[in-house]
């Protein structure tokens, strides 16, 4: 099961002075079963196709096509309401997705350990908290393709070892798409390697080729931005980040 892309283009801000085109007539298919890690540098549009892949987003030209169950992107926050329990969360969701919502507690219960928090209003979970419903949430269900954007791993320090666990688990059986601006990521996680840029995706079989074209781009952008602010310009803040290592 895999999501693929045909003549795909997403222009953003074509109601506003300055359009960016994300994508460019994009085709192509991410391989089934594989754990593929995009890089990309800050403003390229890594949520944005997130969106598109998830379905929050539609093109604005070509169609996205999902072979399978696709997940809502891990780690996000965006599917909870703040004034229900994160019990009642999980149950909204199982409905949502046609599933038996008691394994899908028990599975979230363990991974994140909410223990009584679980019967708690959203609104009142600290940061730590709601991160741990969230990822625990996305792996607990059996999605055929889960994508990610920026993190596959998330909360304290001690949750993220869970996370990783989960990570290996769904990797048996599930195609994983990550967009991220973490080489370390990449190379933790993924067997196929990617990089976005410039209104394309190009793929890689070998992570480090895709890292090592993504070091090039970066290298030109900070030449770029370091002769824009020599002469005055605005580098408008376009740089490629690794992320912080406790957050992997």
């Amino acid at each position: 099961m895999t999501i693929s892309l045909h003549r795909l283009t997403r222009i953003n801000g074509l109601d506003g002075a300055h359009p960016h085109v994300v994508l460019n007539d994009v085709t192509l298919s991410f391989p089934a079963g594989a754990t593929i890690g995009v890089l990309g540098l800050r403003g390229a549009g890594k949520s944005t196709v997130v969106k598109l892949l998830t379905g929050a987003l539609k093109p604005t030209h070509g169609h996205v096509q999902r072979h399978g169950r696709v997940s809502f992107p891990i780690g996000s926050f965006g599917w909870m309401n703040r004034f229900m329990t994160g019990r009642e969360n999980i149950h909204f969701l199982a409905r949502l997705y046609g599933l038996d919502a008691p394994p899908l507690i028990d599975f979230i219960n363990e991974a994140a350990d909410l223990g009584p928090a679980l019967d708690q209003h959203v609104a009142a979970y600290s940061g730590d908290k709601r991160s741990r419903l969230a990822f625990a949430a996305a792996y607990a269900f059996p999605f055929d393709v889960y994508v990610a954007d920026e993190f596959l791993v998330g909360g304290p320090p001690a949750f993220r070892d869970v996370c990783k666990s989960l990570v290996r688990a769904r990797q048996g059986d599930s195609t994983i798409i990550l967009f991220t601006r973490s080489p370390s990521l990449v190379r933790l996680f993924c067997n196929v390697g990617g990089v976005m840029h410039d209104g394309t995706i190009s793929l890689y079989d070998h992570v480090e080729d895709a890292i090592g074209h993504f070091y090039e781009i970066d290298s030109m952008a900070r030449d770029s931005a370091a002769t824009q602010t020599w002469s005055g310009g605005n580098d408008g803040g376009f740089w490629s980040e690794e992320m912080p290592a406790d957050a992997i």
